[in-house]
């Protein structure tokens, strides 16, 4: 069985000996990310057991902290007809948040 390029044609003779080393340069290339890969999980799981409890602690202070609203308050202008302006815009709509103070 002879391989097929392309459309089922030919293949050139050139390719195959370049698909075989490809193929080498990317094992070793798995074989180098993978380690290294491992290597910074590793230094990770150290850092983070040495610090586990710091660092629980910090989270717990500043993680979901939701700010309160004290007020919310809105308003539309909307110009309908004008005798200054040729064309008239849409309305705009003007929201405010007041949130509590300290937060």
């Amino acid at each position: 069985m002879r391989f097929r390029f392309c459309r089922d044609l030919d293949c050139p003779n050139w390719i195959l000996p370049e698909i075989s080393t490809l193929a080498k340069i990317y094992e070793k290339i798995l074989k180098l990310t993978f380690d290294a890969k491992f290597e910074h999980a590793a230094g990770l799981c150290w850092s983070y057991e040495e610090k586990q409890s710091p660092l629980q602690d910090s989270w717990r202070t500043r993680s979901l902290r939701l700010n309160h609203l004290d007020a919310v308050s809105w308003r539309v202008d909307q110009t309908l007809s004008s005798s200054e302006l040729q064309q008239v815009s849409e309305p705009l709509v003007h929201l405010k948040f007041t949130m509590r103070e300290g937060d």
